[in-house]
């Protein structure tokens, strides 16, 4: 049995601001950071990668983030987040090399990338780089002047669009026919990202990890800017991880959106899911074992089963937020917030789908489920090939209580804080719903 406390743990790059600029070397980042990462990656690729590190550590040297880190911290970072997806490695390369056009063009060209790595790499840095001279993406390069007209810098258009934003120099007036609205611009950049997704889509991928780093690193950027790139993340960025099923990326781009955007209703949220979590904690570990005791002592299951992996989570702060809004419902109607997964490992893959029927079978014969809160993926996976068993129950068996009040709330602890393997049982007297999603290895894998 693998607990594994599934929570969104916040990224933390402090080292970076905690080491002299001197110290981050070119061999520190690729001995401490990258090479570490790229296991998946096959030995006759590594040097390619090792020669991108160099290109962009020679092509940024000099500058820094708003933060301080030297700046090559940025698109290496951005690389390893690749590579924990295990892009291949032209997507590696192009991470290490994502802003090297943009930002060092006088030493660095897209002709010099692909005559080094390739057609296929060029091709991701050139989207990379028109990406980000969509004026939406940068609105603060767009000056209003005293006419009440936007002056837009040459090359801040989108490379290749129509109108007046792609102009060098142009001016877009505020009123008036003709006059290109926001809508206007986003509908520009929706089309720039769709394209982009045609003809290649690591472009996107590669895009997301960009924004990915900069969400999880933007505490030193002024608050309005924090709010406007949160904003975007959540109405542009987001989207397109769930739509690439990238469903990791999406839910930490929310959860830091949601805190940059919306600051204290994030801070309501998230101090209401803490005072339900403290509580329910002890209870939801304990039946995370008593299911796996009752999966192993099932006579079906014994001769079926090589492998099992139970995971124990907690819902995203924001996806409880959403659920509300979209629901109607207040902050003080949470209730469901732990998660059980349970990942089954069959001896014989023809036997995955007849095991995960029975398993929530199993489940429902001890626990009383919540009724409407079956939904089966199996039968009618989603549209990204997503299968799984997903119930509600009720967890009224046993839980652990080390003071005999039996709510599950205080469990025996040992000196250090942890618990206790050997503690007491009874009765759950606080009831609240679990929500369980049944899979196998290759259902989850897939």
């Amino acid at each position: 049995l693998k607990l594994t406390k599934n929570t969104l743990e916040p990224v933390d790059y402090s080292f970076y601001q905690r080491m002299r600029p001197d110290d981050v070397t070119e061999e520190f980042l690729w001995s401490a950071r990258l090479e570490p990462m790229l296991d998946y990656i096959s030995s006759e690729d590594i040097p390619l990668i090792r020669d991108a590190l160099t290109l962009a550590y020679d092509a940024h040297a000099g500058q820094s983030r708003k933060s301080g880190e030297p700046f090559i911290t940025h698109p290496v970072e951005v690389t390893r987040i690749l590579a924990e997806l295990k892009m291949d490695t032209e997507s590696l390369v192009a991470g290490l090399l994502h802003d090297t056009v943009e930002d060092c063009g006088e030493q660095v060209g897209l002709e010099e990338i692909g005559f080094h790595f390739g057609q296929g790499v060029m091709k991701i840095v050139e989207g990379e780089t028109k990406f980000s001279k969509l004026p939406t993406h940068h609105p603060e390069r767009a000056q209003e002047n005293a006419s009440g007209e936007v002056t837009i810098p040459a090359g801040a258009g989108a490379a290749g669009a129509s109108g007046a934003s792609g102009a060098a120099g142009a001016t877009i007036p505020l009123n008036g026919p003709g006059t290109r609205t926001t809508n206007d611009e986003k509908a520009q950049d929706l089309q720039f990202l769709f394209l982009a997704m045609t003809e290649e889509v690591r472009i996107i991928v590669v895009k997301l990890a960009d924004r990915l780093h900069n969400m999880r690193t933007m505490a030193s950027m002024p608050q309005a800017k924090q709010r406007r790139i949160a904003l975007e993340t959540l109405q542009v960025f987001s989207p397109l991880a769930r739509l690439l099923g990238l469903y990791t990326i999406k839910e930490e781009l929310e959860e830091l959106s949601f805190q940059y955007a919306m600051p204290q209703q994030y801070a309501i949220t998230e101090k209401a899911v803490n005072r339900l979590w403290e509580p329910q904690r002890a209870a939801v570990e304990a039946a995370a074992r008593e299911l796996e005791e009752k999966i192993e002592n099932d006579v079906y299951l014994t001769g079926l089963l090589q492998g099992l992996k139970i995971e124990i989570s907690r819902k995203a702060v924001y996806s409880i937020w959403k659920k509300l809004q979209d629901s109607g419902r207040s902050i003080r109607d949470v209730s469901e917030i732990a998660q059980l997964r349970v990942i089954l490992n069959p001896a014989n893959a023809s036997d995955e789908r007849q095991l995960c029927y029975h398993t929530m079978g199993l489940i429902h014969s001890f626990w009383a489920p919540v009724p409407g809160s079956m939904k089966d993926y199996i039968a009618t996976p989603k549209p990204n090939n997503y299968q799984s068993l997903h119930t509600a129950i009720i967890p009224t068996g046993l839980v652990v209580n080390g003071n005999g009040n039996g709510n599950g709330s205080s469990a025996s602890s040992s000196s250090n804080g942890a618990q206790s393997p050997t503690t007491s049982r009874s009765y759950n007297q606080t009831l609240f719903p679990i929500e369980v999603q049944i899979k196998t290895d290759d259902m989850e894998r897939l």
